[in-house]
């Protein structure tokens, strides 16, 4: 068994600059990668997908443009289009690759399980260190519909992978996942259907965001069908077949699954070293990203925290200042993001409905909407 200063599980975006800095200062620090490294968002997450709806966002706007007096022919290339995606991809990839092995990183590219009380093994690889942090991050979440398994359904994982666009596309989900991608392929040229279950697209989000997103979305040609679930899936010569629980049927040549987010953390082990998991699998961390284990820290959407790359970026910074003795804690900054739709959705801090839950007495101001041509 060998010793090391540091292990990191996982390279996602908090992990591979707390594995940098830490070797960068001296220390002996060992990551462990069982995939590409880099992670979700380099891979098949924040990278692609803004790559891919840089084009499709493109393609729309000139076909709207009609309504600005500007008129032109769009013709997409489908394959050079996912071809680009996957280059810069490629590009980020070993960049990643690079960044760790000038650092003097020793990446193990393997799964890791604990083996012992801070005790990683992995690719006939076993290391002990005082400091363990796992960044194992989230995959899809697959629902059990009868019939779905064993077809070529997409997720975000291998739908950068498509050489054709399908003509149409079936897309289960109403979150920012399934929008992105969605109006992407529509923009693209896919007719495009949505499944929702809910009653509106972004139901975490204000209301008023869903209405103006749905108006956007009817604009690009997209169906949507709210308030339904798929009871059954069928897939035969090239083309799936999914029967809603209201009676209707839907096909499409593809359809990409978008429906959750589950925690990797099934093949840690973590028992042996005594790290708790809650009900859905998350690590169980305090305000200091400790585990229930002394010495072992778990970071970005693994332990619950909001899946966005700079929350993991700055989950990176906050546990390398509490190690280095600083005080931070992991919710310490409101959180703000976006959403790549377009209109873009931009959110910061807490909804009216969030802020009385909690018992905060709060107000609403709404600006008028004004007439917009979202181009």
């Amino acid at each position: 068994m060998e010793t090391a200063d540091v292990i990191v599980i996982g390279s996602g975006q908090g992990g591979v600059p707390l594995a940098v800095d830490f070797a960068k200062a001296g220390r002996n620090v060992v990551l462990f990668e069982r995939d590409a490294l880099g992670g979700s968002c380099i891979n098949y997450g924040c990278t692609p997908s803004k790559a891919f709806l840089a084009a499709a966002h493109a393609a729309g706007r000139a076909r709207q443009a009609a309504k600005l007096g500007i008129h032109a022919q769009v013709e997409v290339d489908f394959p050079a289009v996912m071809e680009r995606v996957r280059s810069i991809r490629s590009q980020f990839n070993q960049g990643t690759k690079r960044r760790l092995e000038s650092a003097g990183v020793r990446v193990v590219c393997a799964e890791a399980t604990f083996t012992g009380e801070r005790t990683v093994s992995g690719g006939g690889v076993t290391v002990q260190a005082p400091i363990v942090v796992i960044n194992t991050g989230t995959s899809s979440t697959i629902p059990d519909i009868p019939g779905l398994t064993g077809t070529p359904y997409l997720t975000n994982r291998n739908f950068f992978d498509l050489q054709q666009i399908p003509s149409r596309l079936l897309v289960v989900g109403g979150g920012y996942i399934a929008l992105e991608l969605g109006q992407g392929m529509a923009r693209l040229g896919s007719q495009t259907e949505l499944i929702v279950r809910g009653d509106r697209l972004l139901a975490q989000e204000e209301s008023d965001v869903s209405v103006v997103l749905l108006d956007a979305f009817k604009q690009d040609g997209i169906e949507l069908h709210f308030n339904v679930t798929v009871q059954h899936v069928a897939y035969t010569n090239g083309v799936f077949t999914l029967t809603l629980n209201n009676g209707e049927v839907l096909d499409g040549e593809a359809l990409l699954i978008a429906t959750g987010r589950k925690p990797n953390t099934g093949a840690l082990n973590s028992a042996v070293t005594c790290v708790e998991l809650d009900a859905q699998g998350f690590i169980k961390i305090d305000d200091q990203f400790q585990t229930t284990c002394a010495g072992i820290y778990a970071i970005g959407d693994a332990a619950k925290q909001p899946a966005f790359t700079h929350v993991s970026w700055e989950d990176y910074r906050r546990l390398k200042a509490i190690l280095c003795g600083e005080q931070r804690t992991r919710n310490d900054r409101v959180l703000g993001y976006a959403v790549y739709t377009e209109p873009q959705v931009g959110r910061a801090g807490m909804t009216l409905e969030q802020a009385q839950k909690q018992g905060i007495s709060a107000r609403e101001v709404t600006l008028p909407k004004p007439t917009v041509v979202w181009l």
